[in-house]
């Protein structure tokens, strides 16, 4: 199940689980009550406080990079706009206390990568500012889709630069290294955990990714894009670091600690096993499964040392493993140490060419002056009306500019190519099909949301 899925991507699933007329539900993509619009404004942070301010309520602020979602969140708050980031460096604890204050209310926006938003739901949204251009039209769509889930009129914003895009083909490259560059990795892991060549350890192994990028002579952050791509090839498991969060894996199957319980002469240690085996998922037999300790608390009504002293006892006697949350990643190996790691390049190439298409097609629409429903919904193959009426282009806040001899060579550039990127104006191709006309568009000056109809 995916909630943004082009015929493309169909076809593929298809083709890649050699199903033979596989039975396809596609629901409607079309969200009517959202009202799409494109800005390129000289100042993004004038821009952002009129649409907040025109729209009212509460928001996102979709931002490409961690540091930016602070500098966006700092800014808001500074601006008498209660606002909090979001992003997967966050501790568990206070991205739980943004989400919280977020759902609440006393956090107006939450400026976030796309780390946030997953079983997060919030149906009163009333914008959702994308202040840097995502890596795809399918991500766009699923992060702008998180407003008005109450089915009244909201607002997807989306603020285009064309320096924008630079950033993301960064992110592209980051996420796909070189082949040799993730084996020096995988053997910077290995060697500091000290894992012989043949070993498979049972227990996760502590990393840290500054003595990894150290070792192998790279930056933190290429380390753990390498360390995502061999997650994503099974040879290991990263594990999140949460600040509340255990492993916990049964020694023996949930049936006979059952049994263990049920012959303690001591009441309350009974009580803990089968507390335990409530709250732990059965899968946890055999394998680490991650348990929240606060909800172990609440539900023993043990305090955590208390807690822990319990889960030691019970380690002792080989009837479970247990680690305490970790301060560091973690990761959990799939197969044995190996000196001579596969790295598939030719999948890694196949990933980067796809994310630099869908790329491609993400700068398309933001360059583009075509109705934005009728663009999106066409994207994912279904048919719609040319003119929705109550986004940007059919409202007419772009003006069409006759093109000049000067403009062909900005024109002549394929999509998403360095030639057909230049220029500040970024020309654009596209306006109405009944125009079939070529034009540049300029963002109108204001953010009007009262001229939308209800």
């Amino acid at each position: 199940m995916t909630a943004t899925a082009t015929p493309e991507v169909r076809r593929d699933v298809t083709e890649q689980l050699a199903l033979r007329a596989p039975e396809q539900i596609v629901q409607g993509f079309d969200r009517p009550n959202l009202v799409w619009s494109i800005f390129r404004p000289e100042n993004k942070r004038r821009k952002v406080r009129e649409v907040i301010e025109g729209v009212g309520g509460s928001g996102l602020l979709y931002a490409a990079t961690r540091r930016r979602t602070e500098r966006w969140a700092g800014w808001l708050s500074g601006e008498d706009i209660p606002a909090a980031a979001y992003h997967a460096g966050l501790e568990s604890e206070e991205r739980e206390r943004v989400q919280e204050a977020w759902l609440g209310g006393s956090a107006r926006v939450v400026a976030a990568t796309n780390a946030f938003g997953m079983g997060i739901d919030k149906p009163d949204v009333r914008f959702v500012i994308h202040a840097d251009v995502p890596g795809s039209l399918e991500a766009y769509y699923q992060e702008a889709g998180r407003a008005g889930r109450d089915g009244e009129r909201a607002h997807a914003v989306l603020l285009y630069a064309e320096r924008d895009a630079g950033v993301q083909r960064d992110l592209i490259e980051r996420s796909h290294p070189e082949a040799e560059a993730v084996r020096q990795v995988y053997e910077a892991v290995c060697n500091l955990a000290q894992v012989p060549v043949g070993e498979e350890p049972e227990t996760p192994l502590a990393v840290d990714y500054g003595a990894v990028a150290q070792l192998a002579e790279c930056t933190p952050q290429d380390a753990r894009q390498a360390a995502e791509l061999l997650e994503r090839q099974e040879v290991w498991s990263v594990l999140p670091v949460r600040a509340n969060h255990a492993l916990i894996r049964f020694e023996r199957p949930p049936q006979a600690l059952r049994r263990y319980a049920d012959k303690l002469s001591n009441r309350a240690l009974a009580g803990f096993v089968r507390t335990l085996l409530r709250t732990v998922h059965a899968d946890a037999f055999g394998a680490w499964w991650e348990i929240d300790l606060r909800l172990l608390e609440r539900r023993t009504d043990l305090e955590r040392p208390r807690l822990m002293r319990g889960l030691d006892f019970l380690e002792e006697r080989d009837l479970l493993g247990w680690h305490p949350p970790a301060t560091s990643a973690r990761m959990q190996m799939n197969v044995p140490r190996t000196d001579r790691l596969a790295v598939d390049d030719r999948k890694v190439r196949r990933s980067r060419r796809r994310a630099e298409k869908r790329l491609d097609d993400m700068i398309r629409y933001a360059r583009s002056v075509t109705c934005r429903r009728h663009h999106l919904l066409t994207y994912f193959g279904e048919a719609s009306p040319e003119r929705c009426g109550c986004c940007d282009v059919c409202l007419g806040r772009h003006e069409g500019i006759a093109v000049t001899a000067d403009d062909e060579p900005g024109l002549r550039g394929a999509p998403g190519s360095a030639a057909g990127l230049a220029g500040a104006e970024a020309v654009s191709r596209g306006a109405s099909a009944a125009e079939g006309a070529i034009r540049r568009h300029r963002p109108c000056p204001r953010f009007a949301p009262a001229v939308v109809p209800a």
